[in-house]
């Protein structure tokens, strides 16, 4: 039923050559402005897939010089426990050296000490022994 009605409507159609150039116009036209179309959005999809290209190759090089940086902030940090063992270590020393220093300055005021006793014993001595000798002249 339904076929009989189009088979007359085309006949119609192809029966009025100006109709027929309308609509070949027409679709030619469409497919033109599709083909044009579909040109678009595929120079549209290369321009986005150049600047994706681009972005993922940016970021896997700015990732490349995170790595080297986060690797050398490790090699100083390194670098820097080391100077601090050090560092440390000396401390440490420079302690020992400084306890030695007050032992043998602790001795030494003895020893001064121990000695102005001695000397002021010594002096008494030989200040009576010149008090006797004055007596006994």
């Amino acid at each position: 039923m339904y076929l009989p009605h189009l088979k007359e409507e085309v006949d119609k159609i192809a029966e009025n050559k100006k109709t027929l150039i309308v609509s070949c116009v027409v679709l030619v036209l469409v497919f033109a402005f599709g083909w044009l179309l579909c040109r678009y959005y595929d120079g549209r999809a290369r321009e986005d897939s150049a600047d994706v290209t681009r972005t993922v190759q940016s970021v896997k090089d700015d990732n490349q010089r995170a790595r080297e940086n986060v690797s050398t902030a490790t090699e100083q940090i390194r670098q820097a426990g080391q100077q601090l063992n050090s560092l440390a270590e000396s401390i440490d020393a420079s302690e020992r050296t400084v306890d030695d220093n007050k032992a043998v300055i602790d001795d030494s005021r003895q020893l001064i000490e121990s000695s102005q006793r001695s000397l002021e014993q010594a002096e008494s001595i030989l200040s009576d022994i010149d008090r006797a000798n004055q007596l006994n002249d």
